[in-house]
């Protein structure tokens, strides 16, 4: 997933020799999606995610997304878009409320005893 569809069409002319191009299939904003095709990887923009979800996301360039509240908005609900893995990939710094966000996705260092689940 990417953040928009300049940044899709970047990613679509880099996969250009990848020989699984053919099980990608790329949509825009507002595209409509077709899961039916027999593909394995979607490459979507970040608007076309809403109320979908994966079992595996994958974020490119979140760096570049601007420190503004629409975009703070934006960054959870594609980041909740994941059901099993997250990813997220970025040059240097991510603002902090992305950063925060992301700390909070960590799973315990230990798993809980049964007296941890069922405390009185």
């Amino acid at each position: 997933m990417v953040q928009n569809n300049e940044i899709l069409k970047k990613l679509h002319d880099a996969l250009g020799g990848w020989e699984h191009l053919p099980l990608c299939s790329f949509h825009e904003d507002d595209a409509v999606i077709d899961f039916g095709g027999g593909f394995r990887i979607y490459c979507l923009s970040a608007f076309s995610v809403k109320g979908l979800e994966f079992r595996a996301m994958h974020m490119f360039e979140w760096h570049k997304r601007k420190n503004l509240p629409h975009n703070r908005r934006l960054s959870y609900m594609t980041a909740t878009r994941a059901k099993t893995s997250l990813s997220v990939y970025y040059h240097g710094d991510l603002y902090e409320y992305f950063d925060q966000a992301i700390s909070n996705l960590n799973p315990p260092k230990s798993l809980p005893t049964m007296g941890d689940l069922f405390e009185c």
